[in-house]
């Protein structure tokens, strides 16, 4: 442990050692042009290199980073706080109490910093190879103009000026070439402490690992294998210390300390980022929880909400970071991965939450069951259902009323969720706009009311008890002279939750002689039928049937919808769920009399 300390205390000595250094680089460039000065400069920098230690040649990083550009800012190496380790993800899993005292936190500190200070060396010793070409390309071309002075000088009579040029040109020539001395001196100490650098990253890495494994044995033993807290740290280990194999052993070694080390670097700062979990209290604030009777701040509900919206800002901020790193860096991909993956699973989770807390406190509020006047807090009830039970929907509406509270608090709640409906659920929005004109005119909510204008949106029961209207029909001729009708059905209303619960449309035709004919459109073919604009998606009031060839004869075309218990988001090809579903009536009947062979076809 007493190495890990002085180890992690190493960026401020080695800064510390440039700082004394720098007076003595200045000088030097300064008389650059010395042939004894340049003598004696190199061989200090040779007698360094000769015994160079494990410190010396970790130390020696900075000085070689200021030897030609002394005004040149020091390399940040970042520093990384225990309690910022511990707080990672896939460290939670372990129980570290301690940050300070935990091996882990420690070795993985360790780990860290011996990476990032041999990713400071190799760009220096890439800059300073840069730098070497750059002045060999400089030193043949001033050759090459040399020998054609020379040449020319061969050919006419000389002259003052034009000895005072060969003379200086020569006088550049020798300093370009102690110049290419002095930076190949360079990279071979860089190259030195390259060496010595992975050898210490390999040390840590070796030293982690073994943390890691003695940590989950000694955890694994003390969980029960059916419980969520062994697969996460099941999850966790595996991630930081992958299993392959069909790979050697040194590609298996590089490949899961790459992984862990693009996994720490680069969540840091997206933990960081993303801040601190919301509290259970600003959850309770928002409207559609208040309507889903979530009023326990410890309710499984809020805590996979809350859950869920943090690990969506990790997952943001990690995308925006790793973007255009993934492409080149197969150990950042799999990070991105990993986070992606995570809050799938957190979407999953929150949304069976919900799921099973409808079905339980819908006992207690439906109105069959408790009276009438249980109504209109069961449709709102069922209302905030519909919206927290699909991803996309709760997520944006969390987000952005979460921004709300944080900044004015409740006092703009109200007014936040009504333009929050009015561009995510439409229908919904005019459906209660409707409904507070009526109440306030002295209406009430009376018997008159059933099937009006003003009746809030029903969610349960509203749409499979409509009789849809019959199919629209339209006739033409095509370029052949061949007769097409085309089929198209009405959507039930309200509009935006029937594309939310749609499952399929079924349309049958048959005809006197008992010929049958079913054609049946399915989610997704229905969602890929929706246009957009600028203002985003178009929910047409119609939906277009596919074609197909009829004999003549008298025909009956009618149709129905199957619908899902649950409302997802109207964009998603997917329903909320499996196997929980309700067929609609059927429609009114169409008849029409085909005389030749007839076409259908989507409108």
């Amino acid at each position: 442990m007493t190495m890990s300390r002085r180890l992690y205390q190493l960026p401020q000595k080695q800064i510390e050692r440039a700082e004394r250094r720098q007076n003595y680089d200045r000088m030097k460039l300064d008389n650059s042009l010395n042939p004894t000065t340049a003598t004696t400069t190199n061989a200090v920098v040779g007698t360094i290199s000769a015994n160079a230690n494990n410190n010396t040649a970790s130390l020696l990083q900075t000085a070689i980073t200021t030897m030609t550009q002394p005004k040149q800012p020091q390399a940040i190496i970042a520093t990384h706080f225990p309690v910022d380790i511990a707080s990672l993800p896939l460290l939670q899993p372990f129980q570290i109490k301690k940050p300070a005292e935990s091996s882990i936190v420690n070795t993985i500190i360790n780990e860290q910093h011996a990476n990032d200070t041999l990713t400071v060396m190799m760009n220096q010793e890439e800059k300073l190879r840069g730098d070497l070409q750059k002045a060999k390309n400089e030193d043949s071309k001033d050759n090459e103009d040399s020998n054609n002075d020379s040449t020319k000088a061969g050919k006419s009579t000389g002259n003052a000026k034009k000895s005072y040029k060969k003379s200086t040109k020569k006088q550049s020539n020798a300093a370009n070439i102690q110049k290419i001395k002095e930076i190949e001196c360079q990279i071979d100490t860089v190259s030195l402490t390259l060496h010595q650098c992975r050898q210490n990253l390999a040390q840590f890495t070796g030293w982690t690992k073994a943390m890691l494994q003695a940590e989950y044995s000694k955890l694994a033993v003390t969980l029960d294998q059916n419980s969520q807290d062994y697969s996460d740290l099941e999850e966790a280990f595996s991630f930081l210390c992958p299993r392959l194999t069909g790979v050697t052993n040194s590609d298996h070694e590089e490949y899961y300390h790459e992984q862990r080390l693009a996994y720490v670097k680069e969540m840091i700062p997206a933990t960081k980022k993303a801040g601190e979990r919301n509290f259970p209290t600003s959850l309770m604030a928002l409207p559609y929880i208040v309507k889903f009777q979530c009023d326990d701040p410890e309710s499984p509900v809020v805590a996979a909400l809350i859950d869920e919206m943090h690990q969506l800002a990790i997952t943001e901020c990690c995308r925006a970071r790793l973007e255009k790193q993934i492409a080149s860096d197969p150990a950042k991909f799999k990070v991105l991965k990993h986070v992606e993956e995570m809050l799938d699973r957190k979407e999953v989770v929150t949304t069976e939450v919900v799921r099973k807390h409808y079905r339980k406190r819908s006992i207690k509020l439906h109105p069959d069951r408790n009276g009438e006047h249980m109504r209109p807090i069961f449709e709102e009830f069922t209302d905030a259902r519909t919206v927290l039970s699909s991803s996309r929907l709760r997520q944006s509406y969390l987000r952005g009323m979460l921004d709300v509270f944080k900044y004015y608090g409740t006092a703009m709640m109200s007014e936040s969720h009504d333009a929050w409906n009015k561009k995510h659920r439409p229908d919904v929005a005019d459906d209660e706009l409707r409904g507070r004109r009526k109440h306030g005119s002295g209406s009430g909510r009376g018997d008159n009311d059933v099937g009006g204008e003003g009746k809030t949106l029903k969610l349960e029961g509203g749409l499979h008890q409509q009789i849809p209207r019959g199919v629209v029909l339209h006739h033409r001729r095509d370029g052949k002279r061949n007769h097409v009708v085309s089929v198209s059905v009405h959507v039930l209303r309200p509009i935006h939750e029937f594309y939310a619960r749609v499952r399929s449309v079924r349309v049958e035709m048959r005809d006197t002689s008992g010929e049958r004919i079913v054609v049946e459109l399915t989610r997704r073919e229905i969602v890929e039928c929706i246009k957009f604009d600028r203002q985003g998606p178009i929910m047409a009031n119609e939906i277009p049937i596919t074609e197909t060839l009829l004999n003549p004869g008298n025909w009956e075309v009618f149709w129905c919808a199957t619908l899902d218990t649950v409302g997802t988001d109207p964009l998603n090809p997917e329903n909320a769920t499996k196997n929980e579903s309700v067929t609609t009536r059927n429609s009114a009947v169409a008849t029409f009399h085909v005389v030749g062979t007839l076409r259908f076809e989507g409108s």
